[in-house]
Order: structure tokens, then C-alpha cells, then sequence
């Protein structure tokens, strides 16, 4: 097991108050404990560990995620000490040492754009679609909406010359099409759309108006409707799933911690120096991530051998018999881990999505098929299959699959 990233929480506060965040409303309230600040010296310890993990292992690649919270309450002054220390201390290596930053865009300035260039910060802005539903859940603490001071940061940054990317959580009460016309307009380098976070204890909403009341499967239909304006767009924007999804269709392996079949080399590092798993791991109940395990006592290679830490890297392997039962599971990949856990079964569930990922992915499957049907692959073989068809398919195999269960008292049940 190795780790090629390290999500760190440099703040355990936020400027915003969002509807539905995973972090300060989900559930786990181990925020309050912890400090609201990273200090220097526990980035700078996460930093040499970081490079002492790559040199046993022989990564060629790593990358820092600077999360929240909101991570620029952490200060301009701790971001430039961040990006000169790690830029130092992986100096005399070949690694390629990647730097990554995700903000709600609201504290963006002239000042920000220019240590983000001069740092070379890959930027996420977090936006929900069209001001009128962006501002229905992205709230500051006075509930005052968010979406002028959201766009103006992203003005900001494509005026300095900034490559961005946007965040969205999917909501399945609004219009797809006016979200990917929206995300078009900003002409930013790519647009990312995830699944509200819920689980078998906490289900995702239905939606109450829009074009899906009464959906079976409301945030697949959403996906479908964005993936074909994206997918017939012959000036589209980059979209991670939706390309990772491509392509495996077409046979390459993928890489992603809620697709494909890849091993999830990921910690998150807590404001105290604390080596945790997955941070949206935390809707699975209050501590449900604590391990006790700090950057200043212990290795990387210390980290992963927690239980859950074990269960998450190999995530896509540990699968229901639904999942090893089903014709998409090479792209799919059981999906999030967050997203299957229950109280009674643990994570030996399918995603609480599944529904969702079969009818959105087979419909990207067809999609890829009838592209193909025009061109010159005449030899490239790859069927269509129907929803339907891929439900069946899981129904009748489901309960051939031979293989034993193990019940883990932390993280609950697991396939051996």
C-alpha cells in the first residue's frame, strides 16, 4: 500500500454556512475538538513525511490538496510558507510535487491570484449552478447568498491569467441544461459535478419540483441530460467523471477514488496532525475517521494499516456480490465508499447511487457505441446493453457469486 496525496485540513472552519455540508452538518462533530488552524509545523512535518513516503516507495508523483473548512482563513502568509517548504524540501528529487487547493471563492483577491500564480496552485471553485440555486444552500453565516461574490472570483482568476476548474453538488430539483450553460459561460478549464453525500442512513432527498419528481433514479436522469449536452459538445469543458468514464468504457484503466478499479492512495490530514482516510468518510457517524495516528509519531506506511484506511484503498475491490455481479463494475467500481456504509451492514452495500451509476453509465456506453457504429473501428467490439438489461444481469447472477464476508468491528462488513 502507498499514498500518492494528502487531503490537509488546514482550516477546520468555514466563512459559509452550505445547507449540506458533509463536514459541519453530516453528522461528525469532531471538528469542535480539533484546532481551526493548521500550524506551520504540522504542514511542514506532513511535507517531509510526504517525501520520505515517496522515496521508499519509488512515487515519481505527489500531490498536496489544501482543504477546509475554507482553507484560505489558513492565511496568505501560510500558503506561501507551505508552497516554498515543499518546493524545498523535494528539491534535490525528481518527484513532480502537484498543489492543489479547493475554496468556496469568497475571500479571492488581486493579492490571492498572485500567489496562486506565483506557487503554481491548481485552483477549485465551488459554485451550484445558476444564482438562484447556487444561492438556496451556499449561504454565508448571515444567510446571505453567495453566487455575485462566487462569480467575481472567478472573474478575478480568469483575468490574471488563472487556469480554474468548478465544483458543483449535484441538485436534482434544478435544470441540468441551465447548469451546463452556465458552466459554459465561465469558460473555465473543467467542471466537476458529485453526488450530494448520503448513505443508507442518511438517504439523499427527492426532488420536490423540476423535471425529476417521481424519478426512480433522479440524479442518473440529471447526469444523462448534462452528459449529452457535454457529450455532443464539440467545444465542451473538461469532466472528470464523465472522461473517466470514456475512457474506460474503451478499455484503459481509471483512476478515481469513486470510479474505476484503482487502488485509492489518499489520506487526510487533520488540523492536528492526525492521519485520517477519506474525509467524506466522516457522515459515517461522529469520530467514525479519528485514528489517534499523528504525522509527528508515525510513517505513512504507519497510517495505512488502519482498518478503515485498508478498506478505503482497496475500496473497489471490496465489493458486494451486487457489484461483482454487475456488467459495469470495471467503471463503476462500487462507486464512493461513503456512499455505501449502513449501520447494520457496513460498507457491504452497493452505492446508495447504484441505480443512479447503472442507468447513467450504460446510457454513456451506448452513446460511445452509436459514435462508433460511424467511424472506421470496424473491429473494436463493444456491445450496447439497456438499463433494463443490466438489471437483469445482476438479478440472475448475483447469487452465484462465491466468496466470504468478515465482519470488522470498526468499519463494519467487507468482502475477504
Amino acid at each position: 500500500m502507498k499514498c500518492s496525496c494528502f487531503v490537509l485540513k488546514i482550516t477546520e472552519c468555514c466563512n459559509l454556512a452550505c445547507k449540506y455540508c458533509y463536514m459541519f452538518r453530516g453528522g461528525d462533530f469532531s471538528f469542535k475538538h480539533k484546532p481551526k488552524l493548521m500550524s506551520i509545523e504540522i504542514a511542514h512535518k506532513a511535507i517531509l513525511r510526504a517525501k520520505e513516503h515517496c522515496l521508499k516507495h519509488k512515487l515519481k508523483n505527489f500531490n498536496f490538496v489544501l482543504h477546509g473548512g475554507e482553507p484560505l482563513i489558513a492565511g496568505k502568509k501560510f500558503i506561501l510558507d507551505f508552497t516554498t517548504y515543499a518546493k524545498k524540501v523535494f528539491k534535490d528529487t525528481d518527484i513532480n510535487v502537484i498543489v492543489g487547493l479547493q475554496t468556496n471563492g469568497t475571500l479571492i483577491d488581486e493579492e490571492w491570484c498572485n500567489i496562486f500564480k506565483k506557487c503554481h496552485i491548481n485552483v477549485g471553485i465551488s459554485i451550484d449552478g445558476k444564482k438562484e440555486d447556487h444561492d438556496k444552500n451556499r449561504v454565508d453565516l448571515s444567510g446571505r447568498g453567495t453566487f455575485d461574490r462566487v462569480i467575481n472570483a472567478i472573474n478575478l482568476c480568469k483575468k490574471n491569467n488563472i487556469e480554474l476548474g468548478v465544483l458543483s453538488v449535484l441538485n436534482v430539483n434544478t435544470d441540468p441544461t441551465e447548469s451546463y450553460e452556465l458552466y459554459k459561460s465561465l469558460n473555465v478549464k473543467g467542471a466537476d459535478v458529485l453526488f450530494l453525500e448520503a448513505n443508507y442512513d442518511k438517504l439523499p432527498p427527492k426532488p420536490i419540483e423540476g423535471k425529476f419528481v417521481g424519478s426512480d433514479t433522479p440524479a442518473g436522469d440529471w447526469l444523462i441530460k448534462f452528459f449529452d449536452l457535454w457529450y455532443n459538445d464539440e467545444n465542451n469543458f473538461f469532466e472528470r467523471h464523465f472522461s473517466q468514464y470514456v475512457k474506460s468504457i474503451l478499455g484503459a484503466i481509471t483512476n478515481g477514488d469513486d470510479l474505476g478499479e484503482s487502488n485509492n492512495e489518499i489520506l487526510t490530514i487533520e488540523s492536528n496532525g492526525e492521519y485520517e482516510s477519506e474525509d467524506a468518510l466522516r457522515i459515517c457517524g461522529n469520530d467514525f475517521t479519528k485514528t489517534n495516528i499523528n504525522v509527528f509519531d508515525s510513517t505513512v506506511d504507519n497510517a495505512l494499516t488502519t482498518k478503515l484506511s485498508k478498506a478505503y484503498y482497496h475500496s473497489h475491490k471490496y465489493l458486494p456480490k451486487k457489484c461483482l455481479a454487475c456488467p459495469i463494475k470495471q467503471t463503476c467500481g462500487g462507486g464512493y465508499m461513503p456512499h455505501r456504509y449502513s449501520s447494520l451492514n457496513g460498507f457491504n452495500n452497493p452505492s446508495i447511487y447504484c441505480k443512479d451509476l447503472l442507468k447513467l453509465i450504460t446510457h454513456v456506453q451506448n452513446s460511445i457505441v452509436d459514435s462508433l457504429a460511424n467511424s472506421n473501428f470496424v473491429n473494436f467490439s463493444l456491445d450496447k446493453i439497456t438499463y433494463e438489461e443490466a438489471l437483469d444481469i445482476i438479478e440472475r447472477d448475483e447469487f452465484k457469486i462465491k466468496g466470504k464476508w468478515k465482519k470488522n468491528q470498526s468499519i463494519g462488513t467487507f468482502r475477504d
